[in-house]
């Protein structure tokens, strides 16, 4: 399986939804640069 986002592409980033749903991806500043995460339910 390859992944969904490859080195290199561009993303659009939607700064008016703040509240990520499970499944979506998300980007955010580390501190070292943006970072591109996937939202996932864990339970326990």
């Amino acid at each position: 399986m390859e992944p969904e986002l490859s080195e290199g592409d561009r993303l659009l980033v939607n700064t008016l939804k703040r509240v990520p749903a499970t499944g979506e991806m998300f980007v955010l500043w580390d501190g070292n640069g943006l970072v591109v995460k996937r939202v996932s339910l864990a339970r326990g």
